[in-house]
């Protein structure tokens, strides 16, 4: 069989660390961001720019778990195809997180959940709430606030680094 056969659309051969690797173009838009509310939206400003610094696609919906579940569900629906990574944000009882990795726990798409505190309780009830999820529901915990949100978005990258090659070499030069 030639090399002829075995080419993919928007992927090419190359070599790293001696190895061949099969180098994909990642889409326009690789990462969903997913807040529940737009109190939560000024929160993203440093986890965007992280974004923007390599270069990644990103699209951010308001969407509220609680008040739009029907809205939710349409939306996950028609992203299943369309992203690698979810990160769902949410304040106090932060359970979009849970609803969306467990919506689409059977999709390739890896989902991160960061909780935003409320003043009264010092983020324990969003930590609580995106760590109490039930076997069987793969989700990744970054943490709470702005920490969780950075984390989130280094996590990210390092996710979709496993299948861009030159997103790998540029976050390697950049964390050195």
């Amino acid at each position: 069989m030639s090399q002829a056969e075995f080419t993919l659309p928007n992927t090419k051969l190359e070599f790293y660390n001696w190895r061949p690797v099969y180098y994909t173009r990642l889409m326009n838009k690789e990462i969903l961001i997913i807040a529940g509310s737009k109190s939560d939206l000024p929160k993203l400003a440093e986890m965007k720019k992280l974004f923007k610094q390599f270069g990644i696609g990103y699209t951010v919906e308001i969407i509220s778990s609680h008040r739009n579940l029907g809205k939710l569900i349409k939306f996950l629906d028609k992203a299943k195809n369309k992203y690698h990574v979810i990160i769902g944000v949410a304040t106090s009882v932060a359970n979009l997180p849970a609803i969306i990795a467990g919506y689409v726990k059977n999709a390739p798409i890896v989902v991160i959940g960061v909780g935003i505190s409320k003043k009264n309780l010092g983020g324990i009830d969003s930590l609580l709430s995106v760590n109490s999820i039930p076997k069987g529901i793969p989700i990744l915990n970054s943490g709470i606030d702005e920490a969780g949100l950075i984390n989130a978005g280094l996590t990210a990258i390092k996710i979709l680094s496993l299948i861009d090659v030159g997103l790998q070499k540029r976050r390697k030069s950049n964390f050195k």
